[in-house]
């Protein structure tokens, strides 16, 4: 789908942003791609960082970077902003064991950590496989010491669960509730 001659350009501007948090964070980087991939040009108005903490959380996690601002990531409480244009389980693996759950932020075992992390590379692999995501997938999260809570957002722009489950015959008018059960069955799938 192409964009309208009128639509082709977006500044982005936060003067008003008082918080962002990685949701929202791994959601723009998303939708700035997407956009792009339809013909559209984004620009950042990184004067409008008011806020000193969200250019310095944008630095950290490395959005800054990836999107032309000459900050380079570090570490801190910031799990690194990702984009995955193609499904590599073992960089997926090795960014989610060291960036996420691998930084001493949460006292469990390796088995378990390595057990967490590999329904997560599920939940990345998935994106790949069924949902045609024409860019890709998004990734990023944080470390809420306050709350003594550690997040991880992925997000895709595929077709979705639904949709998916309807690309079979068997399945075309299904409504989207009975799509999902039918989904989340694992005798079921839309790999053929």
């Amino acid at each position: 789908m192409q964009l309208p001659e009128d639509c082709l350009k977006v500044k982005v501007d936060f003067q008003h942003c008082k918080f962002l948090g990685h949701i929202g964070v791994t959601f723009l980087g998303g939708i700035v791609r997407l956009f792009e991939s339809r013909g559209g040009h984004v620009t950042f108005d990184w004067n409008t960082l008011v806020d000193e903490k969200i250019p310095m959380n944008l630095a950290q996690n490395g959005f800054l970077y990836q999107f032309g601002y000459d900050r380079k990531p570090w570490d801190g409480n910031s799990v690194p902003y990702r984009r995955d244009i193609q499904h590599d389980p073992i960089a997926i693996a090795d960014y989610l064991g060291h960036k996420w759950l691998g930084k001493g932020w949460v006292n469990i075992s390796p088995g378990l950590q390595n057990a967490i992390a590999g329904k997560v590379v599920r939940i990345y692999f998935n994106p790949f496989e069924h949902s045609h995501s024409p860019i890709g997938v998004f990734c990023g999260g944080q470390r809420y010491p306050e709350s003594a809570t550690l997040q991880l957002t992925v997000v895709h722009f595929g077709i979705g669960i639904p949709n998916s489950v309807r690309t079979l015959p068997e399945n075309v008018g299904m409504m989207a509730s009975k799509a999902l059960k039918w989904a989340f069955d694992p005798v079921n799938s839309t790999k053929q």
